[in-house]
């Protein structure tokens, strides 16, 4: 799905070490501004899902991350991933790595917008869901939701899920995923869901007859959903 984009936004180069980043600033002015943070997925960059940016509510501040591997051209992933004998492989020190990344950048994004710290938002689609999980699990306070779109959780974040108390204050969590997905099964999508109603996180959890994409409906439903959370 392609989304014109209206309104003001500027292309920021980080000089320290976080991560490249566009800017699209709120259409409608206020004094803090909630923060989209949007994290694609493997080797694409942060123009992919910049161009939804002007879809969401006019009063965000969305901003799209570029993952800091190169993979060739205008390639990025949050991590590499190899595969021997159709088994695959992550680099969880570049997982590791990258979060820290995204957690700096989300610091710095806040000291310089002077946006609303209690007003967090994260989206990703696929390797870039799959480090929004991992992002919000680890600073459930820092983070106000979560929006997984056709991605799982790392096996260290569900340890890390598995350690903390099951009353814990942690982010609204939205999931996406497509039945037909054919680069991350839908089991993936039906585990998550287990594990975090298993530690009461409040979930609204979406199927769709669809492969490995974000179409209208999906992001339409992610919409109505930060509507909705955006409002407590």
């Amino acid at each position: 799905m392609l989304v014109i984009l209206m309104g003001s936004f500027n292309i920021s180069r980080a000089a320290d070490d976080t991560l490249t980043y566009v800017v699209h600033t709120p259409k409608r002015k206020v004094s803090h501004a909630p923060i989209m943070l949007l994290l694609h997925g493997y080797g694409s960059n942060e123009q992919d899902l910049f161009s939804l940016a002007a879809s969401f509510p006019d009063h965000f501040l969305v901003v799209a991350a570029r993952a800091p591997h190169k993979m060739g051209g205008d390639s990025y992933a949050w991590y590499d991933i190899s595969e021997n004998n159709g088994s695959r492989t992550i680099d969880n020190q570049q997982a590791t790595a990258s979060a820290q990344k995204i957690e700096k950048l989300i610091r710095k994004l806040l000291r310089t917008y002077h946006a609303d710290s209690t007003q967090v938002y994260l989206f990703g689609f696929s390797q870039g869901a799959i480090m929004s999980y991992a992002v919000g699990f680890q600073h459930p306070k820092f983070i106000r939701g979560i929006a997984a779109m056709s991605g799982r959780l790392l096996p260290q974040t569900m340890t890390l899920l598995s350690t903390l108390p099951k009353n814990f204050q942690a982010p609204e969590v939205f999931i996406s995923h497509g039945t037909k997905d054919s680069r991350i099964g839908i089991e993936e999508a039906r585990t998550a869901k287990k594990l975090l109603l298993q530690h009461n996180i409040q979930l609204s959890y979406h199927e769709y007859p669809a492969d490995h994409t974000i179409n209208d409906v999906m992001f339409q439903d992610m919409l109505q959903w930060l509507r909705t959370i955006a409002k407590k």
